[in-house]
C-alpha cells in the first residue's frame, strides 16, 4: 500500500472509521506498509480489540482482470456475449472465493487458454 496517509479507513469487525494518520514500522515512518502498523487518532480504546483488521474504504468494480484456473468443463467455458444494449449475456459464470466471501462473477473476454 503506497502512501497511505489520510486514506478513509475502517476496522473490522468493530466497524469504526477514521483516517490514517501514519504508516509505521518498529515507531519508524515507513512509505509502504507491509509488515507494519498504521498511526490512527481519535479512536475510542474500546472499539479497539487484538486482532482489529484495517482496510482502506473499498469502491465497487464493474470489470477487472484475473487469472483463473478451472476445471475442465468441456464446451462450456465461454465467454459472454454483448447485446445491442450493452447487456452481457451468457457465458460461463464461475464462483469467485476471496478469504471468508464468495460471489459469482460473469466472464467477459477470454485472453488465453490453456490444456492439461
Amino acid at each position: 500500500m503506497n502512501n497511505s496517509t489520510g486514506i478513509p479507513a475502517r476496522f473490522y469487525p468493530t466497524n469504526a472509521t477514521d483516517k490514517a494518520f501514519s504508516i509505521e514500522m518498529h515507531h519508524k515512518t515507513v512509505d509502504k506498509a507491509k509488515a507494519s502498523g498504521v498511526n490512527v487518532k481519535n479512536l475510542k480504546k474500546e472499539n479497539m480489540h487484538t486482532l482489529v483488521m484495517w482496510c482502506a474504504l473499498m469502491t465497487l468494480l464493474s470489470q477487472f482482470t484475473a487469472l483463473v484456473f478451472v476445471q475442465d468443463h468441456p464446451e462450456q467455458l465461454k465467454e459472454s456475449t454483448n447485446d445491442e444494449k450493452g447487456n452481457y449475456k451468457g457465458g460461463f459464470t464461475q464462483s469467485i472465493h476471496v478469504r471468508t466471501d464468495k460471489t459469482s462473477c460473469q466472464m467477459l473476454e477470454i485472453k488465453c487458454k490453456m490444456g492439461k
